[in-house]
């Protein structure tokens, strides 16, 4: 008997501590809210449908009924209907949703309200983690982690002006990180306003996937270890800017199909397969600029398009650019050897392309027609972004730069005879990166004293004479600098720090 009762009491108390979590079904959110338990739902689990609602899910769990998880490309992906944890429904302005768990949907949160925020939520293992319909607007999305989902992270729908805001948020392991590409028809491309910046993209089979969409900038993200990290088609005057992308070792950083006047500059890729492939189907991909990105790892640029300028780019890898497509510009760019990998720094297999200007560790190969191919080092070894490039070029020239050195003797400056005559010289041109700027003077060989030193840049005539402004003003810069120890000036480039720059590029103003 007594065994009995104890074999009863265990029960008891075992059943007291599993607690069973709370239905719900489609229950219509009308004021602000406050979980005090984990919801699981078959259905819709709640619907925010009045204006003015703070769902608080206090960092509760919203369950539903399932998303299979079935990815492979030989089985079918069988989604739940579409059910969500929270519905903001159409129309409802200033929703705030946080603070929750949502797992196991077909949409963790979809938003159709305005002027709304959803904010300190981890949504999990659904088919979509947050999609915004199209009547969506004017929302904020941050502070989230948006994790583990089968289709989409965060899917972004329609083509209006939407002004949303998704900046903060951690998006990992989901087939599609972000996606906004809504071509219903792929001629048209739409000005949504999003600004989509400062978030982790981390892990995913691509990271975002961009579509149709026209004069907007994406920018300020941070990728590491996507299959892709940005993929994109159909964009008109874009522009992708300062984004870091790391750990893509198997990957591609940027890969780009038909487009018009994009632009992808300032970005950094680093340990990466492929750092861009710019693609398309019948040499549709045009007028494109690609600027300022340094790269590192197996291969810079993929380049299948026509009309696009690649330039101030800096490359550590095995393999620099092929550019298969024509009538192509490709100047100024900094291509080093990454390892004894066998490999080659410029591949042009198009034709009527301008390979100039490149600073690189292996020479070009043309395999093409009319190409033109040249190749000086303008550029320091490593990876060092190059901001701006001025060089004497072009025939017949109307006007030259000019470098005249002088030197404090004594209290007067006195000009410093850098080559026999002491004249001012021609120089090949000058670059800067951040502030400093570089003179490129391959015959300059001289033994510089310690002392105060004037360096003069002029614009000259072809007789030497140095050429006015409007106002009558001479076109030179001037900046001091000082020599604390003997300074051998070789065969090369030479640097100098300072606001001289500024000066430098008003000459061309």
């Amino acid at each position: 008997m007594k065994k009995t009762i104890l074999t009863i009491f265990v029960f008891i108390f075992i059943a007291s501590l599993v607690k069973a979590n709370t239905e719900c079904f489609s229950e219509n959110i009308t004021e602000s809210f406050i979980l005090q338990d984990n919801y699981h739902s078959e259905k819709t689990c709640f619907e925010i449908v009045s204006n003015d609602v703070t769902f608080d899910c206090n960092g509760y769990t919203i369950s539903g009924p399932g998303a299979l998880v079935a990815r492979s490309d030989n089985e079918k992906r069988i989604g739940v209907p579409p059910y969500a944890g929270i519905r903001a429904k159409s129309g409802t302005t200033n929703i705030i949703i946080k603070n929750c768990k949502i797992k196991d949907f077909n949409t963790g949160i979809e938003s159709g309200s305005e002027d709304s925020e959803i904010k300190e939520n981890l949504i999990t293992k659904n088919k979509y983690g947050v999609v915004f319909s199209s009547e969506s607007k004017n929302t904020e999305m941050k502070y989230n982690i948006i994790s583990d989902n089968v289709e989409v992270g965060i899917d972004i729908k329609g083509t209006s002006e939407r002004e949303l805001e998704i900046t903060d948020n951690t998006v990992e392991k989901n087939k599609i990180g972000i996606k906004q590409y809504y071509c219903v028809n792929p001629q048209n491309r739409y000005t949504t306003k999003n600004i989509i910046e400062y978030n982790l993209i981390k892990q995913n089979e691509e990271g975002v996937y961009l579509g149709c969409l026209k004069d907007e900038t994406f920018k300020h993200n941070v990728f590491k270890t996507n299959e892709i990290a940005i993929k994109a088609a159909g964009l008109k005057d874009y522009t992708i800017k300062d984004n870091q992308i790391f750990g893509n070792s198997q990957g591609t950083g940027i890969k780009v199909y038909s487009s018009d006047g994009l632009k992808i500059t300032e970005n950094t890729m680093k340990d990466i397969s492929t750092g861009m492939v710019v693609y398309s189907q019948d040499q549709t991909l045009t007028n494109s600029e690609i600027s300022h990105n340094i790269i590192s790892g197996g291969f810079g640029i993929n380049a299948y398009s026509e009309n696009n300028e690649i330039f101030l780019n800096s490359f550590e890898t095995r393999r620099g650019m092929n550019i298969k497509g024509d009538n192509n510009i490709i100047i100024n760019n900094s291509i080093v050897k990454y390892d004894q990998v066998a490999g080659y720094t410029i591949l042009v297999e198009g034709d009527n392309n301008i390979v100039e200007d490149n600073c690189l560790w292996k020479d070009a190969v043309a395999e093409g027609e009319g190409n033109t191919i040249y190749t000086d080092c303008i550029a320091v070894g490593g990876l060092t972004r190059i901001d701006s490039y001025i060089q004497n070029e072009g025939a017949p020239l109307t006007a030259y730069l000019r470098m005249k050195v002088q030197v404090d003797y004594f209290g007067r400056w006195k000009d410093y005879k850098i080559i026999s005559g002491g004249a001012p010289i021609i120089i090949d041109g000058i670059y800067s990166i951040k502030d400093r700027f570089n003179i490129i003077n391959p015959e300059l060989r001289k033994i510089a004293k310690p002392g105060r030193y004037r360096l003069h840049i002029i614009l000259t005539d072809s007789h030497g004479n140095i050429l006015k402004d409007s106002n009558g003003n001479n076109l030179e810069a001037t900046q001091e600098f000082s020599i604390s120890t003997h300074q051998v000036a070789e065969q090369g480039d030479i640097s100098f720090f300072g606001s001289i720059w500024d000066a430098i590029r008003n000459l061309f103003n």
